[in-house]
């Protein structure tokens, strides 16, 4: 079953570039690879992998290669200051295009992600362990809408392969918004999370009457206040949070069933 949409463009051939484009494959979405060493996109052409020699930062070689007309572009570079290059470059030519990156560490992700709205992955696992490229290619399969459940499918599949049966999906989950730089959400009820808010900022406005201060400065307070209550990360990111987080329990809609079922009951006239 071939995918209609178009297809991905994979930067760099290296460790994580191989599996990702494996994973690719297992999901028949047609991709091309670029890598600018011409050893390693000889050694993938000779396989018969569409895996071409080109630099992706240059705006003739991504014309040539259609990047623009690209699902998505995922770079898989494993050196800080050639990935910054590339994501920085395919931003300025395709400002709405979907990427894909690997991060260095923590700090790098959050600048690609705040600054450039790019997906960006910190690997946890050694850089020789193949198992660290199982989430990122997981997340950005879930991510180009490939259904949760045949992803897991060809994770599990990979991961036989990689580790002769051994089972990882319980950190699945945690591995890709930890690799994103997101903590996952602690699980308690969101009045509780509303009220401490709520006393917080009620506690700051009661101490700046005390102390008299100023209308600016109280305004000053107040918007700062609701700044972080809104604050939200990139799109790209959110996106690929949402499409790999395990979706809520609906717990309130039963409480407020159970409520009306409890209220009707009361009313009931009592039998004679």
């Amino acid at each position: 079953e071939s995918n209609p949409d178009g297809f991905v463009v994979v930067v760099g051939y290296g460790i994580v570039g191989k599996v990702v484009c494996d994973l690719l494959d297992k999901k028949f979405i047609k991709y091309v690879g670029m890598e600018k060493d011409p050893k390693k996109a000889i050694q993938a052409r000779n396989k018969g992998l569409p895996v071409f020699f080109g630099d992706v930062g240059r705006p003739e070689v991504a014309e040539a290669f259609n990047v623009g007309k690209a699902k998505a572009v995922i770079v898989t570079i494993s050196d800080k200051a050639e990935a910054t290059r590339a994501v920085i470059a395919l931003r300025r030519m395709y400002p709405e295009k979907s990427i894909f990156a690997r991060a260095k560490d923590a700090d790098h992700a959050k600048r690609l992600q705040s600054t450039l709205d790019v997906a960006a992955m910190v690997p946890i696992l050694p850089e020789d362990n193949l198992l660290l490229t199982l989430p990122f290619g997981g997340a950005v399969l879930r991510s180009l809408g490939a259904p949760a459940e045949e992803v897991n499918s060809i994770l599990a599949e990979k991961r036989k392969e990689l580790l002769s049966g051994k089972e990882l999906e319980k950190f699945e989950e945690e591995t890709v918004l930890a690799q994103l730089g997101v903590e996952k959400p602690e699980e308690k009820p969101e009045e509780e999370d509303s009220t401490s808010e709520k006393i917080e900022a009620e506690s700051t406005l009661d101490t700046m009457e005390e102390s008299s201060l100023d209308t600016d400065m109280k305004e000053q307070a107040i918007a700062a206040v609701e700044k972080e209550d809104t604050e939200e990360l990139k799109p790209l990111v959110a996106a690929v949070v949402e499409a790999n987080s395990s979706p809520k329990p609906k717990k309130k809609e039963v409480e407020v069933e159970d409520e009306e079922a409890a209220e009707i009951k009361e009313k009931e006239p009592e039998p004679l």
